[in-house]
């Protein structure tokens, strides 16, 4: 008797593993997200700002590939 319960208890052990890991997942992908969003939104920000004054330039893909 005792045996099917640690079997119970090593299958239940191997499901909550597994939950934790997809739980973690989850939580990573929404940090790598946000992360994301603030870069993007700093990063326009940056390039308005920029081109405010002047100070952006824009390069013509072919004369860096020359």
């Amino acid at each position: 008797m005792l045996g099917l319960y640690e079997n119970a208890t090593r299958k239940l052990d191997v499901i909550g593993l597994s939950i934790n890991a997809v739980a973690s997942q989850i939580k990573c992908n929404v940090q790598n997200h946000i992360i994301d969003k603030k870069y993007q939104k700093k990063h326009m920000q940056f390039l308005k700002e920029a081109e405010a004054k002047g100070e952006l330039l824009y390069v013509d893909d072919e004369e860096v590939l020359d």
